[in-house]
């Protein structure tokens, strides 16, 4: 009688254990399917709104008057030598400004779940 159980018991036990490893493999499957769906759909919507604001920004006057402006002023100051304290203090400037707004981006991820890596790129 053992030697019919065991057998049937071993055949029964490898069927479950394909049938099971095949479904959690098609699941699984799906799942990073639907996954990679919903990330393409987010990166189309990313640069559609980027396409739709350069549109926007290149069509404004106050902002081709302001990139126009601001290529002076960096022609301008593109001749000047800065002492080392001013340099100094502009790396300082720069490195303080990078870490406070990491800060609020850290402090602003533990309370906005739904996007939280779009503060900080």
């Amino acid at each position: 009688m053992l030697a019919l159980v065991v057998p049937v018991l071993a055949s029964v036990g490898l069927f479950s254990y394909l049938g099971g490893k095949t479904s959690v493999e098609r699941t699984t499957f799906e799942r990073l399917t639907s996954v990679r769906a919903g990330k393409a759909h987010q990166i189309e919507k990313y640069f559609a709104h980027i396409r739709s604001q350069a549109k926007i920004f290149s069509e404004s006057r106050m902002i081709v008057d302001a990139m126009q402006d601001f290529n002076g002023a960096h022609q301008e100051l593109d001749g000047i030598e800065l002492s080392d304290d001013h340099r100094q203090e502009i790396e300082s400037y720069y490195k303080n400004l990078w870490t406070t707004t990491q800060l609020a981006c850290w402090s602003l991820m533990s309370a906005v779940t739904a996007y939280p890596r779009r503060c900080c790129r």
